[in-house]
């Protein structure tokens, strides 16, 4: 009778590695820590903050400001000197 017992516990045994064996994944999937997304806002928030503060200055260019002469369109204006009134032409330049 032990070893009929035996024998049943030995089938038992093996028909569940079986039935694990044949409902198991194949596929297992890595997995990863959570991050911590308040440590994360918040470093991206004093990123922005510095980035906001960062004063960006404008190189100066140096510039020919011809005042002397304009030109707009067809019509241009001329000023010399010596004259009283200006000599206005209508003539391409």
């Amino acid at each position: 009778m032990q070893a009929h017992e035996l024998m049943a516990q030995h089938r038992r045994q093996k028909w569940q590695e079986d039935v694990e064996r044949d409902t198991a994944y194949s596929f297992k999937p890595k997995t990863h820590e959570m991050p911590d997304f308040e440590a994360l806002h918040k470093q991206e928030e004093m990123e922005a903050f510095n980035r906001k503060m960062e004063v960006e200055t404008t190189a100066v260019k140096p510039f020919n400001l011809r005042t002397s002469v304009r030109t707009k369109g067809d019509i241009t204006f001329e000023s010399l000197d010596g004259m009283d009134e200006p000599k206005w032409s209508t003539s391409k330049v």
